[in-house]
């Protein structure tokens, strides 16, 4: 896909930069957004599946799953602004077995859409800073607007290297994350076990300082497909306001890690594909945070539509 983003050096003409769209719809790598692309000429239409499966997450010996389809678009504006939007379904299962009686089965439809703009704030050959501000809104829930969550991240990034038909860049990202999922809980009559599940479901934490780094490779051998592997590195700290009906110790762990691996290959001009897996590292205490399945796997694709005449916005 030829854009006119961010070029490092001479790889302009060589290896095209990646722009598809990541979890939230801002073009990026998956997990994380990224400055590159941001000017392209095309909007980016995508669709994504994921997949989690853990036991042992919220109680002793439970099994939870989840599914999750996604459809999300970018689209840019004046070379250096872009407006992106994320619509997703979420399919979620929870199994806690009861000795001497039927096991507890709790099942959700999570729906939500994400949407905000990103911009280029300053950028050269080798380097591009700039911000994102979003949103997500829970389509379900009764306690609109209270229930919007929010997100306010600094974005950055840079060439490490370049070739005739391969490259190396790296990706920075750091903000906070207003959290206000909670509040489309119904405050009568919980259990422990209801907040627990609701927080898998609806990925519902308290507000956090997060921050994300990425690695991406790309190389060409022939004219086509071209492939983009990455790595995101993900760190989440946790605002100290933890549920209180789910804080059983004094002190808990109130940060979480983990790592997104994953492999882009471009088909021609029109289409990309791309498979992952997310891996925990260091899963916050669920009074914090959202509960970190152990693994998380993901596909997609994303095909680019030209909006103007003869190529030109």
């Amino acid at each position: 896909m030829a854009l006119t983003g961010v070029f490092c050096g001479i790889a302009r003409a060589e290896v095209a930069t990646d722009a598809t769209p990541s979890e939230t719809g801002s073009t990026g790598l998956y997990r994380m957004a990224t400055l590159d692309g941001v000017g392209a000429k095309e909007i980016r239409l995508a669709a994504f599946g994921e997949f989690a499966r853990s036991t042992n997450l919220l109680v002793l010996n439970d099994v939870d799953t989840r599914v999750i389809t996604r459809l999300a678009a970018a689209v840019d504006f004046f070379r250096r602004v872009q407006l992106f939007a994320s619509f997703s379904f979420s399919h979620n299962r929870d199994e806690q077995p009861v000795p001497g009686a039927p096991s507890i089965l709790k099942t959700a439809f999570v729906p939500d859409l994400s949407l905000g703009a990103k911009g280029v704030a300053w950028r050269n050959d080798i380097f591009a800073v700039g911000g994102e501000l979003g949103a997500r809104v829970p389509l379900s829930a009764s306690a609109l607007p209270e229930a919007i969550s929010s997100w306010i991240d600094v974005l950055g990034s840079a060439c490490l290297w370049s070739a005739q038909r391969s490259s190396l860049r790296a990706h920075l990202s750091i903000g906070y994350y207003f959290d206000n999922s909670q509040k489309q809980l119904d405050v009568h009559n919980l259990t422990e076990s209801d907040i627990e599940v609701f927080m898998f479901e609806h990925g519902a934490g308290t507000d956090r300082v997060r921050g994300a780094l990425g690695l991406e490779g790309a190389f060409q051998v022939l004219r086509s497909p071209a492939f983009w592997p990455f790595v995101e590195y993900h760190f989440e700290l946790e605002k100290r306001t933890p549920n209180d009906r789910l804080l059983s110790e004094a002190f808990e762990n109130g940060d979480q890690q983990w790592i997104t691996v994953g492999l882009k290959a471009g088909i021609g001009a029109r289409l990309t594909i791309e498979a992952g897996v997310d891996v925990a590292i260091v899963a916050s205490e669920i009074a914090y945070a959202p509960p970190l399945p152990a693994f998380d796997l993901w596909a997609g694709l994303t095909v680019p539509f030209n909006m103007s005449r003869g190529g030109e916005r």
